[in-house]
């Protein structure tokens, strides 16, 4: 159900807040928001990388690598390596080389699991926890 803007926007009020000599086209101003506010709202998670065939989500605790791999008509074995920041795939069929994908937080290389299930890998990567601060000391 779409609400129309003026229920939101009384625009003889605003007219008379700027009396009658508005800066900018009232009903191009108006128009612009009801096609924002009609927009739906965009994956809050982050999603970059989906054009290079991998989606990354991020969560409080961990970030969550998917990554589509086509039909395969032999067998599958691919190798995934992993470092804080960084995750590489290695053998993924129909792919030129590796897959190098940045990753949004530092997370723990040894916690990580990894499914392959409907073309899709999926790997979940628990973050670090933030280290503590560590005073130095400052000599004069």
């Amino acid at each position: 159900m779409k609400l129309p803007f003026s229920q939101f926007f009384d625009p003889e009020s605003f007219s008379k807040m700027f009396q009658n000599q508005f800066p900018f086209d009232i009903n191009a101003f108006q128009n612009q928001m009801q096609e924002n506010l009609s927009k739906p709202l965009q994956n809050i998670m982050n999603t970059s990388g989906s054009k290079k065939g991998y989606q990354i989500f991020e969560t409080h605790d961990h970030v969550i690598v998917q990554v589509s791999v086509p039909a395969r008509s032999g067998p599958f074995s691919p190798k995934i390596l992993l470092n804080s920041y960084y995750l590489s795939i290695k053998n993924l069929p129909e792919t030129n080389g590796d897959l190098s994908i940045p990753l949004p937080a530092p997370v723990k290389a040894k916690t990580a699991k990894a499914h392959y299930n409907n073309q899709t890998l999926e790997i979940t990567l628990d973050k670090r926890s933030n280290e503590p601060l560590t005073e130095i000391t400052l000599d004069f």
